[in-house]
């Protein structure tokens, strides 16, 4: 948990406020000065803090990238690139083949049950 809230931070430099890194920082240091003693529920209290700041952390990050894509989507418009649909395109016309993409025409057949 501490190296794991260690390399986020240090891979979101910048992104995370001061205070909160402050924070988490603080309560890394508590929780490693504790960790080798007999008081669990310090250790216990300290690792449920500190889960709970990556949380945060993670959430944040999550919002900022819902709207940097939502932004970025935003700016395609609907008809933009992904979507599947150009209104100025006419229906689908033909149909599948087994063969792949080579020009064939969509074959129908008949079985019977025997």
């Amino acid at each position: 948990m501490i190296y794991q809230t260690e390399k986020t931070l240090g891979e979101l430099n910048g992104q995370v406020p001061e205070a909160d890194r402050a924070t988490i920082q603080q309560t890394i240091e508590d929780l490693k000065r504790v960790k080798d003693s007999d008081d669990t529920a310090r250790i216990q209290q300290l690792t449920e803090q500190l889960q709970q700041a990556s949380y945060a952390i993670g959430q944040q990050m999550y919002a900022q990238q819902a709207a940097a894509q939502q932004a970025a989507a935003g700016q395609a418009g609907p008809q933009g690139p992904g979507t599947g649909f150009d209104p100025g395109q006419a229906p689908f016309q033909g149909g599948f083949s087994a063969g792949g993409d080579n020009g064939d025409e969509f074959v129908d057949g008949e079985f019977r049950e025997v």
